[in-house]
């Protein structure tokens, strides 16, 4: 078999792996969001009483991320009284 023979081959073998890939990552890309996304959307929609419910939990496990918007929902509060 030629290298072009061989390439043809790689290329064929590198397309259908993108292919399962993108067909198993989809189905999580449309899949319900968790409390933290749920949380994020919550504090983007101005919903602070329900980030801070679905946050709070998170946090507390040691979520930095859930950790990082609670402090700013609790710099909102401060700042605007809300």
């Amino acid at each position: 078999m030629s290298w072009s023979g061989n390439h043809k081959i790689g290329c064929v073998v590198v397309a259908s792996m993108m292919a399962v890939g993108l067909a198993v990552a989809a189905p999580a890309e449309t899949a319900l969001a968790g409390p933290f996304e749920d949380g994020v959307a919550a504090y983007q929609r101005g919903d602070y009483a329900t980030a801070l419910r679905l946050l709070q939990p998170l946090a507390e496990h040691g979520n930095a991320d859930a950790q990082f918007n609670l402090g700013i929902i609790y710099r909102i509060a401060k700042v605007t009284g809300r």
